[in-house]
């Protein structure tokens, strides 16, 4: 679906026919709120069910060394210090000089894995695990649960200020990470000067006269994203439709 199209869905669905009574630039600001609250609803924490994975499967990353992103291969992620337990979140898309600058930007975690190293009494060397290990979300009660404590083959992370830290009560240390998480996509943008679309490898992104860039979910799920910024629209305007809107939408979810 292209943005026009998309825009002219908006208006249709909240009977207005022209920008003069919704602004492009706030129809842009809308329409972006609304798909991070469409994510939001998508994502929640705990298991995802089969219909929800499907609609942000397209937002899916994986850094294994065969995942490509907008022309970049998406390598397995080296720990911020050799020999450290930490690595960095992928939250600076584009940024020049950062370590994942070409890493899409994380917005929430599926799963991680890492290759650790650990130290042998025996050989008093460290010698790495022969596989990936999956790591747990680390709660405040593993490490005085006995049943439940770090060991090598049971790992635990945690993510604290833009880096995951990975814990194992052995000593040892990271040598990569293997991260599977859900991005943001891309900001939708609709052109006031230049209505047609491009896509944003095409160029600088949201420039004023290059063009416009459409939601990049599929129609289905861009349609979900109208729905939830019209339901905005007419509730911040106290539009006597708001009611029936809603209860019209929560029939078709």
């Amino acid at each position: 679906m292209n943005t026009l199209d998309a825009f002219n869905l908006f208006l249709d669905a909240i009977k207005r026919e022209s920008t003069s009574v919704v602004s492009i630039p706030y129809w842009n600001r809308l329409m972006n709120s609304s798909m991070r609250e469409w994510m939001a609803s998508k994502a929640p924490t705990g298991e995802l069910v089969q219909d929800r994975i499907d609609d942000l499967e397209m937002l899916r990353v994986v850094t294994d060394n065969t995942f490509t992103f907008k022309g970049n291969v998406l390598s397995n992620i080296d720990p911020i210090k050799p020999h450290g337990l930490s690595f960095y979140l992928p939250k600076y898309y584009g940024v020049t000089g950062h370590q994942l600058k070409d890493y899409p930007t994380y917005f929430r975690l599926l799963n991680v894995m890492f290759v650790m190293s650990y130290f042998d009494d025996n050989t008093g060397l460290y010698r790495d695990s022969e596989d990936w290990e999956y790591a747990r979300i680390l709660r405040s009660d593993t490490p005085s649960n006995f049943y439940r404590r770090a060991k090598e083959g049971r790992l635990y992370y945690e993510i604290v200020g833009g880096e995951i830290r990975v814990y194992s009560e052995t000593d040892s240390e990271a040598r990569l990470m293997r991260l599977e998480y859900y991005r943001y996509p891309d900001q939708i943008y609709l052109d006031e000067t230049s209505l047609a679309d491009h896509t944003v490898e095409a160029g600088i992104p949201y420039t004023p006269g290059y063009g416009s860039i459409p939601c990049e979910l599929p129609d289905v799920q861009t349609e979900e994203v109208i729905k939830i910024a019209a339901l905005k629209y007419l509730e911040r305007n106290s539009d006597s439709r708001f009611q029936s809107f809603a209860a019209e939408s929560n029939k078709s979810n």
